[in-house]
């Protein structure tokens, strides 16, 4: 949900390249500057920065991926 969250201005037409995207969290996930993000966590969930990172560049994957899956209906 997180790198869906930080593709999704792409698909919108809100930019050309996510991570350049003025409003999104993704380059402080990325960096070492401080900030009120938990990081940490966010990167452990992908296994680390380096993956984080590596998650994200394969976008193109993973959203043909989502986009194949089958809708769940609300309750």
């Amino acid at each position: 949900v997180i790198a869906y969250i930080h593709a999704n201005p792409k698909p919108h037409n809100l930019c050309k390249d996510f991570r350049k995207y003025p409003h999104t969290s993704y380059p402080a996930h990325c960096s070492s500057s401080p900030t009120a993000l938990n990081r940490q966590e966010v990167r452990h969930y992908f296994g680390g920065k380096e993956s984080f990172i590596a998650f994200h560049e394969e976008e193109k994957h993973w959203r043909t991926t989502l986009s194949k899956q089958p809708q769940k209906e609300l309750e």
